[in-house]
């Protein structure tokens, strides 16, 4: 998925909780934002996030503006930003959240706006992706397969799972830094999607060949 870079470009919160020039960047775990302005701004947020581009005008555009429902206090402009790789963030200019376990170009945590960041050690677990508890059994396999040490999070808790339903769930993948890049090429070569050619190809083959 790629990223969203979300911008607070005026505010008049009223429990006074943005200001104006405040970033959030979101990537596969939700920004510290209020319930009420998250909702609004979600389907756009997701649909850039899997290569989307929104009506603006007479044109098409990888971003959107949106305002707070309540009152329209607070105005937001979000727009997709290139994602980072092990690969983009080596050289020292990482840095590390031991709150949230994520890596990040930044001076201040993304999610929970931390600054007491620093750069990550070999040892360090890292957020590597969420999945689907349908997925995540997979992908425990593949990660014991490789010899790579990781722990998973649940989202929902066992209680609120059995509640709506355990397939709900999902599951959030942290593995050390040392093994970061060869998970993550595990997890998009076990996770890419299926060319639309070779899809079409099969439903088009003739059973009787």
């Amino acid at each position: 998925m790629k990223k969203v870079r979300l911008i607070i470009t005026d505010s008049q919160c009223r429990s006074g909780y943005f200001h104006k020039g405040q970033e959030f960047i979101v990537d596969d775990l939700c920004p510290p934002l209020c319930h009420e302005l998250w909702n609004v701004i979600y389907p756009y947020v997701f649909a850039l996030q899997n290569g989307a581009e929104l009506d603006c005008g007479d044109t098409k555009s990888k971003s959107f503006d949106a305002v707070c429902p309540d009152g329209s206090r607070v105005s937001i402009h979000g727009e997709v930003i290139e994602p980072e790789t092990p690969d983009s963030m080596s050289g020292g200019e990482a840095m590390y959240c031991e709150n949230c376990c994520i890596l990040f170009n930044e001076n201040r945590c993304p999610v929970c706006g931390s600054r007491k960041v620093r750069m990550p050690e070999p040892d360090d677990y890292c957020f590597l992706t969420e999945k689907e508890m349908i997925w995540a059994g997979m992908l425990e396999d593949v990660l014991k397969q490789n010899n790579i040490p990781f722990f998973t999070k649940q989202m929902l808790g066992a209680g609120l799972a059995l509640k709506i339903g355990p397939m709900s769930e999902r599951c959030r993948f942290y593995v050390p830094y040392s093994n970061l890049q060869e998970a993550d090429e595990l997890v998009e070569a076990l996770f890419a999607p299926v060319p639309e050619e070779e899809t079409e190809g099969e439903e088009e083959a003739d059973p009787e060949e």
